[in-house]
């Protein structure tokens, strides 16, 4: 079943509405919860809130030290960059109701580059945004930020974590989910201790490249298996650095950078009014990824430094690599970093591939029906909640 647009609006005014509304007293189970979420990001926090304010007992289990998910903001004492999902576009009406819903303020985005550094082909050239277009994978498209869309003040974490602090059980953090088992009674899963918690349901909200790692016992589907197994997910590595001084003004040449070759697309991070802060981030993505491996990734920081360097002079020494994000399948808790749609690279679509199991239930953005990012993560998990308490 498909959304229309009243219905969608329809569903942003009760995410506002549900997220307010007085908790009902929660009723005993035997078990470790009546509703265990794996993954405490924006699906499965969303769920954890609508399921909580109806009456259930929620616990989430989530592998990493944080909450977010592909939602992450790195803070650093100069500011912050982001290495996740943040931009809202004026249609998402569902992650707009909820911030507002929680006290978050929602600023424009900074406007994009003006002009942008490429080099290519041994030859350093300036172009606008869509003089670009031509060097970019379509995949991987930049510098196409601003216009009317927002983020969140102070980076996009600060949702999930307003998130999190509204649920009455917080997220228990660090706990590598290994195998999951449905019977006719309940849904299992085993963590890295050992322990085994036990529900009426699951919500399986982790990525399908981070859930082909895991020992599933359930009757699934040919579709589902096919798509746990092969949806495809962006690899990209993001390195975050800071510029010790202005070298764009000592060289004249924009901050924003494209490098075809090697290093890629550098972009720098802009305040709401358009300043460039001094925090940069590169992305790697597909082919690039070859060049960050080549000799081993202890050594990358050195090749960086050396390659940007070599390609802008006025970076030499100037530079300070401030953090690595991995959005690749060696990142076993995330698998990548984002589909390009909904069902992306399945032929069975959404519903054979999302359809629970007994009570093995699935959401995440790649199992949204119309929406793609944060936006397609909420959508999913008011489906999956609606199901639950059906």
């Amino acid at each position: 079943m498909s959304l229309n647009r009243r219905q969608t609006l329809a569903g942003a005014g009760s995410a506002a509405l549900a997220a307010c509304a007085p908790k009902p007293a929660i009723k005993s189970y035997d078990g470790d919860a009546e509703v265990l979420i794996l993954g405490a990001g924006l699906a499965g926090l969303r769920a954890a809130q609508i399921l909580s304010n109806a009456g259930k007992d929620v616990r989430i289990l989530e592998a990493n030290d944080r909450v977010g998910g592909r939602v992450y903001t790195l803070r650093h004492k100069d500011g912050f960059t982001e290495a996740g999902g943040a931009r809202i576009q004026t249609t998402d009406k569902r992650i707009q109701a909820l911030a507002s819903s929680l006290g978050l303020l929602l600023e424009p985005e900074a406007a994009p580059p003006a002009e942008i550094s490429v080099w290519s082909q041994g030859k350093s050239l300036r172009l606008a945004p869509d003089q670009i277009r031509p060097f970019l994978d379509k995949r991987t498209g930049a510098f196409e930020s601003g216009g009317t869309n927002l983020r969140i003040g102070g980076g996009a974490q600060r949702l999930p974590e307003a998130m999190a602090n509204s649920l009455l059980n917080w997220p228990v953090l660090k706990t590598y989910v290994q195998s999951i088992s449905v019977t006719d009674t309940r849904v299992t899963a085993r963590d890295h201790t050992g322990r085994v918690w036990r529900a009426e349901h699951m919500i399986c909200t982790l990525p399908y490249a981070a859930l082909r790692h895991l020992q599933i016992d359930a009757s699934l589907p040919g579709a589902q298996k096919i798509s746990i197994a092969r949806l495809p997910y962006v690899q990209n590595l993001q390195i975050h650095f800071r510029a010790k001084t202005k070298f764009w003004e000592k060289d004249g040449l924009p901050p924003d950078m494209f490098m075809q070759e090697s290093l890629g697309q550098i972009i720098a991070n802009r305040d709401t009014s358009g300043q460039v802060t001094g925090l940069f981030h590169c992305t790697f993505f597909y082919d690039q990824l070859s060049w960050v491996y080549r000799d081993g990734l202890d050594r990358l920081h050195q090749r960086f430094r050396a390659e940007l360097a070599r390609l802008r002079p006025s970076t030499y020494a100037n530079i300070e690599i401030i953090d690595v994000v991995d959005w690749t399948k060696d990142n076993r808790a995330a698998g990548g970093s984002y589909i390009t749609s909904p069902s992306a690279g399945t032929s069975e679509g959404v519903v054979p591939i999302g359809d629970p199991v007994g009570g093995l239930h699935f959401a995440g953005s790649h199992l949204a029906r119309e929406f793609i990012g944060m936006e397609g993560a909420l959508e999913s998990a008011e489906n999956v909640a609606a199901v639950i308490l059906a």
